[in-house]
């Protein structure tokens, strides 16, 4: 009797917890929606530092860091009710008791506890979003190609990590001035199109010229094969180009005038 009553209360646990297509499409569905207001905070953050608008960056730090708390939250919770269909599983097996209610509760405070006392390092320093956010403000302050830092440099709480080391999260990208010219054409980039597997760019009709059923990077010491499908035309690279493009022509009158 006992067993039925089990098994029975077990069925209707797993109607209200267990995932199923709908209840994890809804997950997914926020997730994405959290992911693409990431994606417009990113492209804001390009153009505030492009303005030197300090006020502006400051209140995109705050809002991407609260939706990347919520895309965790949000993410726990989805592994908790798949965590709970699993042990739901179990018990059906071997009858063991099993309050499913509080299971799903305890695996969700114990991850969001451990989430919260992490630093804010801990938190977004290893976060691509968050390093991609970065490194869209730190190439349109610094168009003459300065190399990117370690992420502890934009954490306080980093201070007695050892910012030296060789680790993973030390990314640095390449020092070299921006190139604003077309691998193909040797001409300034006019309408740039870039690789999203080599994150090289080239000029639009050149490229797409080569491009045929595919091609080799026209860079020289890239082998990344190309299809079409590889390229994607990218607003804010062009104007980062374009920026740069006037920088480097500023600085060639710079230097007629001191000749």
């Amino acid at each position: 009797m006992a067993s039925n009553e089990l098994e029975t209360s077990i069925r209707q646990l797993e109607r209200t917890i267990k995932p199923n297509e709908s209840q994890i499409a809804s997950f997914n569905t926020q997730l994405e929606c959290l992911q693409r207001t990431v994606d417009q905070i990113i492209k804001a953050a390009a153009l505030a530092a492009e303005l030197d608008d300090q006020e502006s960056l400051s209140k995109l730090d705050e809002a991407i860091k609260e939706l990347l708390v919520k895309k965790e939250h949000l993410s726990i919770h989805k592994k908790a009710i798949q965590y709970v269909a699993k042990e739901t599983s179990t018990v059906l097996r071997t009858q063991q008791e099993l309050n499913v209610v509080s299971l799903y509760e305890e695996f969700i405070r114990e991850r969001e506890k451990t989430f919260e006392e992490k630093t804010e390092f801990e938190k977004f320093g290893s976060l691509g979003e968050y390093i991609e956010f970065r490194k869209t403000i730190w190439r349109e302050q610094h168009l003459d190609g300065a190399e990117f830092p370690s992420m502890h440099t934009f954490f306080r709480d980093a201070g007695q990590a050892d910012e030296e080391n060789d680790s993973d999260d030390d990314l640095v990208v390449s020092a070299a001035t921006m190139n604003v010219r077309c691998p193909l054409t040797l001409q300034p980039i006019e309408h740039p199109m870039l690789s999203k597997k080599c994150q090289h760019f080239y000029e639009k009709e050149a490229i797409l010229s080569l491009m045929g059923n595919g091609c080799i990077c026209p860079v020289v010491g890239c082998n990344v094969k190309l299809k079409r499908k590889d390229l994607v035309e990218d607003e804010l690279l062009e104007r980062r180009i374009r920026r740069a493009r006037d920088l480097e022509a500023s600085q060639l009158d710079s230097m007629n005038v001191v000749h």
